[in-house]
C-alpha cells in the first residue's frame, strides 16, 4: 500500500500481504479495505505497520475517515445492494452496519 504522496511521488510504503480494496488517511491513520478478507485494515503511519484488523462484515468498497468515525460502503450480498458500516476509531468497534435493500 503506498503510503505518503508529496509532489506526486511516493516517498513512503506499507508491506501488505492483501489484495486492498479502499483506502483513507485520516484520524491518525490509514485505513485500508481488504477484499478477500471483509475486514478494515488500521496501519500506523509512522511505522507503516498495520496496529489492528476489524471485521466489517462485508467486502469493502471505499473509506471515508473523518471526526473520529470511519465510514465504509460494503458491496453486494446475496439479499441486499450493499451496506454502510461505521467504526469508531477511538475503540476500533463497529457499532452500527446498515444494510441497504434493493428498491
Amino acid at each position: 500500500v503506498r503510503g505518503v504522496i508529496r509532489n506526486d511521488a511516493v516517498v513512503a510504503a506499507a508491506p501488505l500481504d492483501a489484495r486492498p480494496q479502499g483506502i483513507a488517511l485520516g484520524i491518525g491513520a490509514i485505513w485500508v479495505g481488504v477484499y478477500d478478507d471483509n475486514v478494515l485494515l488500521r496501519i500506523d503511519p509512522h511505522t507503516r505497520r498495520v496496529v489492528r484488523a476489524i471485521a466489517i462484515g462485508g467486502e469493502p468498497a471505499d473509506i471515508a475517515a473523518e471526526r473520529g468515525v470511519v465510514w465504509v460502503t460494503n458491496s453486494v450480498g446475496t439479499r441486499t445492494v450493499g451496506s454502510i458500516s461505521r467504526v469508531d476509531a477511538r475503540t476500533n468497534y463497529v457499532p452500527k452496519t446498515v444494510r441497504l435493500r434493493q428498491i
